[in-house]
């Protein structure tokens, strides 16, 4: 039953966001199933523009009590967020359903018919560790997703997913990209995939269709000096504007720091305000590569940029760099040339 007002009608009605994370810790399932029903089911007709469901355990029981705040926004949600919800594959595959329009009863139904992801800008998966199978569930959301051309903010992130599933990912953005459907993209974030260079050849083509991106986190990837270097040869070619970057983690040596410099360098004095790239292996080679291009003195950029460099936080831990390349960045930094 819905809360009403003296007038009589609910109280739901007006709103707009609706955060619904974090409602049932430690309560029993009957107990936090009632919960998660009652509260969903009260803003079933009230035309939401934002949800966020994360932080609720959820399985399969899970989804279907918390169904009616999606289902009942088909015309208004534009943003959704499903983070650390420890979904399954197949809760993945049954919010992928409600999300595209699939009938659970009739899993051969139609996805012509108007759908929740033909309105969404925003929409936030991580940390639900829903393996190959989710990814496989995310995969057919971006698909239906790509028919608005409205998105803006990906983030599929935490997903415990081997070489088969994050393939899926990046085939499926490369298709929606293809078709021209994200050019508004301003945030990616998928950390924690395992794309490889194919994954990643995937993710350049899908990076070269995406002028206004502004934060890109490729951390634990597995990119190694091939993937790498063709995501950061694509972000530069678009001249993306991005503010953050994270390629940690990715096994990149100093093989393949020349593209990450010459992108380094292309945006460090315009746009760049956050760099990480700790975790890979580039040595003091790649370090000092990069320490130059921090300030346009590199051999891979643009001669003419300016040395006036913006960056206010820069991690490069854990990269074998030795002596020299820990000169470089201090080199710099006591020439005031970092901020």
């Amino acid at each position: 039953e819905k809360l009403s007002d003296l007038d009589g009608k609910s109280i739901a009605d007006g709103v707009k966001v609706a955060d619904l994370s974090d409602m049932i810790a430690s309560r029993m399932e009957k107990e936090g199933l009632q919960v998660l029903t009652t509260i969903c089911n009260a803003f079933e007709g009230s035309n939401l523009d934002e949800v966020d469901l994360s932080d609720n355990a959820m399985g399969s029981k899970g989804i279907s009590a918390c169904s009616s705040v999606l289902q009942g926004q088909t015309s208004s949600l534009k943003r959704l967020s499903m983070c650390n919800n420890g979904l399954s594959a197949d809760s993945m595959d049954e919010v992928a359903d409600i999300l595209t329009g699939v009938s659970v009863d009739n899993h051969e139904n139609s996805e012509n018919a108007s759908c929740i992801c033909d309105n969404l800008t925003k929409i936030k998966f991580y940390n639900n560790m829903s393996g190959d199978g989710g990814c496989k569930a995310f995969a057919r959301i971006l698909r239906k997703c790509g028919s608005s051309k409205a998105l803006s903010d990906i983030r599929f992130s935490g997903t415990r997913a081997g070489r088969p599933g994050s393939l899926h990912v990046s085939e499926a953005l490369k298709s929606i990209a293809d078709s021209g459907s994200l050019e508004k993209l301003t945030r990616l974030d998928l950390a924690d995939n395992t794309f490889g260079t194919e994954g990643a050849a995937n993710l350049s083509s899908v990076f070269s269709k995406c002028p206004h991106l502004t934060y890109v986190n490729l951390r634990d990837c597995m990119l190694n000096d091939e993937g790498a270097n063709a995501v950061c040869k694509s972000l530069w070619s678009i001249g993306a504007p991005l503010v953050h970057l994270d390629m940690s983690g990715n096994e990149i040596t100093k093989n393949g720091s020349s593209n990450l410099a010459e992108l380094v360098e292309d945006i460090a004095c315009s746009s760049l305000k956050v760099l990480h790239c700790e975790e890979n292996e580039l040595s003091s080679r790649g370090i000092v590569l990069l320490a130059l291009a921090l300030v346009g003195e590199s051999d891979c950029g643009d001669e003419s940029q300016s040395s006036s460099c913006i960056l206010e936080e820069i991690r490069l831990g854990m990269n074998e760099c030795g002596n020299v390349g820990g000169r470089a960045l201090i080199g710099l930094a006591s020439a005031d040339k970092l901020p």
